[in-house]
């Protein structure tokens, strides 16, 4: 069993609170409550990117 790190954590959270919401920042940010130029920092750093599925991409991952 593979153990993940805190980011990956983070990714996994941020990722299924932006599919949940619609990738609608605000109420993503009230979620997890933190500051939307914080999670827009966040998406950033990860490189996240919205597919027109809602799903949430990145290259090595994505969610269903």
């Amino acid at each position: 069993m593979k153990i993940k790190t805190l980011r990956e954590k983070e990714y996994d959270l941020i990722g299924k609170v932006l599919k949940e919401t619609g990738w609608n920042l605000q109420k993503s940010s009230r979620l997890l409550q933190i500051p939307i130029s914080q999670l827009k920092r966040k998406i950033n750093t990860h490189g996240m990117k919205k597919e027109a599925s809602g799903k949430v991409f990145r290259s090595d991952k994505d969610f269903e």
